[in-house]
């Protein structure tokens, strides 16, 4: 008998191609994540510069589109998100000097020697964003800047729970705790919508204007009777937070 020696098939391994399907939706699956992220955190882009009709040189972010351009006013609007606007306008800001006036944060660069505050809305579609420039350093008057040297202020830490849009442009929800202390739902400006992310604790430095005082410490009353002047992020924890006693 002779031995037959038996021949072993190798098998051919075969690269599995992706289908017309899934070639589609690879895609669309790392457009969805860009976007959602956007949303969530903000995507920040380099910046542009923009010649008002006073030949004014202004830094705005990019991928927006000019709604209106007048005298002293700027106004914007994007499909980008909130977040996104906010990181851009921070990052313009950066090394200007914050002057404070009447409530109003104006910020001036040497650099282009322009002082501009501004303010960020979220819209259905579009978001929207309001640029209010002046050449040279702004001034705050002396009767505004000497009222708001004699006022009394305070500052109150809060852990901010949840920001919600209200039914009126001008104002937004903001559900605040203090450490150890009650937790309620006030109304505030939408300025400030910009500066609270969920889940910060924040210093609110609160000023009292005119005559009207809180007679309790409830979240509610403080928020009611006095006015924000400014917002901070802060990393202090429990009782290392500042609390201080309100205007009475």
């Amino acid at each position: 008998m002779t031995n037959q020696k038996k021949r072993k098939k190798k098998k051919r391994t075969q690269k599995k191609s992706l289908s017309g399907w899934e070639m589609i939706m690879i895609p669309l699956g790392i457009v969805f994540i860009v976007l959602m992220y956007d949303m969530l955190f903000g995507i920040s882009f380099s910046t542009t510069n923009y010649e008002t009709v006073e030949n004014i040189k202004l830094e705005i972010p990019k991928f927006m589109t000019v709604s209106s351009s007048k005298n002293g006013e700027l106004k914007l609007n994007t499909y980008r998100s909130v977040a996104a606007i906010s990181k851009d306008m921070k990052k313009i800001r950066k090394d200007s000097k914050k002057i404070i006036c009447s409530g109003k944060d104006y910020y001036y660069k040497e650099e282009n020697d322009v002082s501009i505050s501004y303010q960020i809305r979220r819209g259905l579609l579009y978001n929207y964003l309001t640029i209010e420039y002046q050449k040279g350093e702004f001034i705050c008057p002396l009767d505004q800047e000497e009222e708001s040297k004699k006022n009394c202020s305070f500052i109150r830490t809060y852990y901010v729970d949840l920001v919600k849009e209200t039914q009126e442009e001008d104002k937004i929800y903001v559900t605040l705790s203090e450490y150890q202390g009650d937790t309620e739902t006030v109304e505030l400006p939408s300025i400030w919508q910009e500066t609270l992310i969920v889940g910060q604790n924040y210093e609110f430095t609160l000023e009292q204007i005119g005559t009207k005082k809180s007679r309790t410490e409830n979240i509610s009353d403080i928020f009611k009777s006095y006015v924000i002047t400014e917002i901070h992020p802060t990393e202090l924890l429990g009782v290392e937070q500042k609390q201080e006693s309100i205007c009475k």
